[in-house]
């Protein structure tokens, strides 16, 4: 504190007690009024009873009566809160204990680029991993990686001969579409969280250059735009989600429908095949009885015509059976599909919610800063605690902008690697993976 005197001296004198003198009607005693440093220790005078005032003022060369009414009036205003001397003494020079989250809050508020998320020191720290728990239900990253298998599974599945009905063809592209979107959403996400931070960093600029409360929460309040913008984005994402969700739920009912009637195919052939056999038995009596040529040879083309039915039903009978495991695998698919994506929409409707309590948070901003003024909150108590709000809110908005920037990763990296998927003597080893995942 003692290096700052001096020029916090020079400093005040120039501007902070000029200004609430001059504001009482006491600017002639600007120049001679000794005790400005202490004038402006708001605590200090606010603490002061009557005839300590009294004092203060007589000794400072305030001698005429209605002089030093308008400066019992000016310590008045400052007692009830009428009067924020303070409001152009930068924070430096008040004593105020740096919050537990002014480190990393400082940290956050610095990230002017996506890479900057990467930041090891807030990452590593027991504070950021704690407040990622409460972000576990609107995990982003997680939505894109389920969506990315989604991909999988589909393209897979469509080049294992699976029938791209038209419930199908219209699943594969709203998933099309879904990652088009998401894709576009993750990258206004990152920089949505960006812009949070810039306006974080502006509102901590406001409250360490001594500026009021209100003036940095009305910085702050800014990110209420930013956050309703977003909140109409997670909930576009959120009606995508659903609509593949009730394309993915029709493409199944079409696969059921399917298999129901291909179980009553193959007991219809396996009845064929039956009775193919017995037939068989009888035309083998017939062959035990001697005829003419003509009824040989036409016991021959009736055995004959009977083996080959039986061979083509059982054929017949095998690539239905083929179809039937091709589509419990379908099935299997497009249940996983649904799971993640009713999964993905809760993600996002969790997204939405989050960012809409942000807007009402930051529009009542303003609102608490006058609570704190209606119970006679001290001034530099209230900008400390202005302070701390606003590290605690940069670095929630650091771990949820990290979260983005994994997601927006995950999704442009899962994706161009899809592409490549099922091509070489690797197709399907993801696919199979997953699958097994959930058999």
């Amino acid at each position: 504190m003692a290096e700052h005197k001096q020029d916090w001296t020079d400093w005040v004198e120039d501007r902070a007690g000029v200004k609430f003198l001059k504001h009482f009607g006491l600017e002639q005693y600007s120049k001679t009024f000794h005790g400005i440093l202490d004038l402006c220790d708001l605590e200090r005078l606010k603490g002061m009873d009557v005839d300590e005032i009294v004092d203060l003022a007589r000794g400072q060369g305030i001698k005429k009566e209605s002089d030093l009414i308008k400066f019992m009036k000016a310590w008045m205003a400052l007692k009830k809160g009428e009067y924020i001397g303070r409001d152009c003494i930068p924070v430096k020079y008040l004593d105020l204990k740096p919050s537990k989250y002014h480190k990393l809050g400082s940290l956050a508020v610095a990230v002017t680029d996506e890479s900057d998320f990467d930041n090891k020191v807030i990452n590593a720290s027991q504070m950021a991993i704690d407040m990622q728990k409460q972000f576990s239900d609107m995990d982003v990253h997680a939505a894109m990686t389920k969506l990315a298998m989604c991909g999988v599974l589909l393209q897979n599945a469509a080049r294992d001969g699976i029938n791209c009905n038209k419930h199908v063809a219209v699943l594969l592209d709203e998933h099309a579409k879904m990652v088009k979107d998401s894709s576009i959403a993750s990258s206004s996400f990152v920089g949505s969280s960006l812009t949070v931070l810039q306006y974080h960093k502006l509102a901590l600029v406001l409250a360490n250059k001594g500026k009021s409360a209100a003036e940095a929460l009305t910085s702050l309040a800014k990110c209420a735009e930013v956050a309703k913008e977003m909140s109409k984005v997670a909930k576009g994402l959120t009606s995508r989600a659903c609509e593949l969700t009730r394309h993915a739920n029709t493409a199944k009912s079409s696969k059921i429908e399917e298999k129901t009637s291909l179980k009553d195919k193959i007991m219809q052939l396996k009845a064929d095949i039956a009775a193919g056999r017995e037939k068989r038995k009888k035309l083998k009596e017939e062959m035990g009885e001697i005829g003419s040529d003509e009824e040989e040879y036409a016991k021959y083309e009736r055995r004959r015509e009977n083996n080959r039915n039986i061979r083509n039903t059982k054929i017949e009978l095998a690539g239905v059976s083929v179809r039937k495991r091709s589509l419990n695998k379908a099935i299997k698919t497009l249940e996983i599909v649904i799971e993640h994506c009713e999964q993905i929409a809760l993600i996002f409707d969790k997204t939405r919610a989050y960012w809409k309590e942000m807007e009402k948070k930051n529009h009542k901003n303003i609102s608490c800063h006058d609570s704190m003024k209606s119970v006679h909150v001290s001034d530099a108590e209230e900008i400390g605690m202005v302070i701390e709000e606003i590290e605690k809110s940069a670095l929630n908005s650091f771990v949820l902008g990290r979260i983005y920037y994994k997601a927006k990763k995950e999704i442009v990296g899962a994706l161009l690697g899809n592409l490549q998927v099922g091509f070489g003597s690797k197709r399907g080893e993801k696919e199979n993976d997953i699958m097994q995942s959930y058999s």
